[in-house]
Formats: C-alpha cells, structure tokens, sequence
C-alpha cells in the first residue's frame, strides 16, 4: 500500500505566483503646484510612494523607451482593461460598458455603455459622466469619476532581480486601443506563446487639441536590443523572438480631447474639491512679496481658503500639513515666478487650469 503524498503548496496562493511589482512607468506627474503635467519621457516610480526608482536611471536621464519580455501566455494574467472608478482607498467599481460590479458589495450596476469621448454626457452611468461641482462658492466641471483604463506587467531585468515593470494609462482614444491591439496581434502571430516575447515599449508624440501630446506603444525590438535582453536576463535567458515582425507600426494617431491627466491616472490630486479644510483664522503672513498685478487674487485665494475651516474637525498633524503646504507653495510661487500656477493650487478650478497652460 502506497503511502499518501505529503501535502504542498497553499491553495490561492502558491498556484498564483507573481514576480513583485519593481516599479511603475510614466509619463506624467503631479507639478510642484499641484496639478498634472504631461512629458516627453519616461520616469519609474516606487509602486506605493511615488519616489523615482534610482535604479532604472540606467536607461538615461530621459528614456523614451525600455525593454521587457511578455510575462505569460495568458493575455489576462498580465493584461487588465476595464471601465474603473477609484476612492481614497483603491478600486471601488469596475465594468465593460455593459454592466458594472461594486468591488466591496459584488452588487451589479448599470454600465457605461459604448465609451463615447465626444458626448461623455451621454454615458449611462453617472460616474462615467463629466460632474459639476461646488469649489469656494464657483460651479466648475469635473472629469468623470470612472474612465476606461488599460494596465499592463511586462518583465524587466535590473541588476540582480528581475520583476514587473505596470504600465496605467486612460488614454481611451490613444494609449488604449493601441496597446490593445498590438497585443492581440502577437497573440495571433505567436499562435498563444507569449511568454518571454521580447517588446519594446515606446512613447509616441500626437497632435492633439491641446498641442503635443504622448502615448504608449509597443514596437518591434532591434537584434541589438535583443542581445541586450539576453545578457541581462542571464543566467534564464527567457527571451525568445517571434519570427518577423510581428508588430506593425500603430499609425498617425487621431487628434482627440483627452486631459492632461490620463496617462497619470491613479496620481492624487493637490487637494479634494470637498475636503474641510484645517481651523484658522488666516494665513500667517510672510516676507515673501506678492506682486501687485495677482497680490489682491492672491489674498483672496487664499482667504477664501480658509474661510472654510469652521467646518472642519481635523488633527493638529493634517492643520500643520496643510499650513506646510500652503507655505511651500508660496515659496515656489516667488522662486519660479509662477502664481498663477499657485491661484490655481488654491482653487482647483478647471479655468485656472487652462490659463496656466497658456501662460
């Protein structure tokens, strides 16, 4: 009689593994005023803070590109595209555009329905929908709470480990299609074997609405670049080339109204349009000196700002965070010459916004 074999492994977890994810690519950021702003290449950032990862400062000060292999044959384990709307704590629903599912509750609602960018209005869920909203007495527009969002894992060797590189972006008329697309060809031209297919991701600029603009796309790696693959990943050399190449050129991609902020999704924003802010009287005083042409909207930003703090019932840490800031900002604000950018952190209205870009 045979004896039975000793148990191994953890159900729902060992028959799931997952290299960590070593960081996140980008090409946006928050400024130093506190809104979004675009570029013209690409920064790694840890998953959880936010900080620049030093160690991909190997591939240049402005890296345009980087090299990864396909991480499975599953497009799912590796691939994610939903409709998604996110909270202060993570994801909080997500759908196809047919129906969408509450992550906390598992209730159904209804979806968006086909992602339409020229009548965003016209979406059938309200959360996919533009939103109005109340800042410092002002009624301004808001972007929708849900957007379509694609993420993507590929692996990425660095000097002694090798792990997830994710890429996020909301960039429905852009970023998304392409992405998508290229990976479903290689899925046919590899007939399911993706796993180590070694890409290039590369960031492309368009014309859009509001000037240039950046998106994600995959291409086709050179013989060099895949000798560099093979050398890093060494000893596994997991690389393996799909013969020919398998990934046409994305194409002109079309101009399209698509804010500053998509390929940042996930980023948090200066500051809530809704959130109470500390209990004060009024900004202390500084010697930094406003110039006259905004020092009157200045005072007034800032006064508004605050007149709000009677409704607030916040710690003595988030008081002082919030006077921090509002200190830096200034100093920012006289060290770069850009107050306009700083009435615009004080506001958050969307006109404010627009006039800085301008500017």
């Amino acid at each position: 009689m045979t004896a039975p074999s000793r148990p191994y492994g953890i159900k729902g977890i060992t028959d799931r593994p997952h290299p960590s994810v070593l960081a996140k690519a980008k090409i946006g950021r928050m400024s130093a005023q506190g809104y979004p702003e675009q570029l013209d290449h690409v920064i790694f950032v840890e998953p959880e803070t936010g900080d620049e990862v030093e160690a991909f400062r190997k591939l240049g000060d402005k890296p345009a590109s980087f090299l990864a292999v396909l991480p499975s044959d599953d497009l799912d384990t590796f691939v994610d595209c939903a409709w998604k709307r996110y909270g202060e704590f993570g994801l909080k629903c997500r759908g196809d555009g047919e129906r969408g599912v509450e992550r906390k509750s598992g209730r159904e609602r209804a979806g968006a329905g086909p992602y339409n960018k020229d009548k965003p209005a016209a979406h059938r869920c309200r959360f996919a929908r533009p939103r109005k909203k109340k800042v410092d007495g002002l009624l301004t527009e808001h972007p929708p709470e849900c957007k379509p969002v694609l993420s993507l894992r590929l692996l990425v060797p660095l000097p002694g480990t090798v792990g997830l590189v994710q890429v996020d972006t909301g960039g429905a008329a852009s970023s998304v299609p392409t992405l998508f697309a290229q990976l479903e060809q290689l899925h046919r031209v590899s007939e399911g074997h993706l796993a180590g297919v070694a890409v290039k991701v590369i960031i492309r600029p368009f014309s859009g609405q509001k000037g240039i603009c950046y998106a994600w796309a995959l291409a086709n790696p050179s013989a060099h670049d895949i000798s560099c693959l093979k050398r890093d990943f060494a000893p596994l050399s997991p690389v393996r080339v799909v013969e020919g190449d398998v990934l046409p050129a994305p194409g002109e991609l079309p101009p399209l109204i698509e804010s500053i902020d998509r390929d940042i999704y996930g980023l948090p924003v200066a500051r809530k349009a809704q959130e109470k802010l500390p209990l004060a009287k009024t900004v202390p005083e500084t010697d930094i000196v406003i110039p006259p042409e905004v020092a009157s909207e200045v005072r007034a930003a800032e006064a508004a700002l605050w007149a709000q703090v009677g409704r607030a019932k916040l710690p003595k840490a988030k008081r002082d965070c919030t006077l921090e800031a509002v200190s830096a900002n200034r100093q920012v604000a006289a060290r770069e010459a850009s107050w306009p950018a700083y009435l615009c952190w004080l506001t958050g209205t969307e006109e404010l916004e627009a006039k800085v870009r301008q500017s």
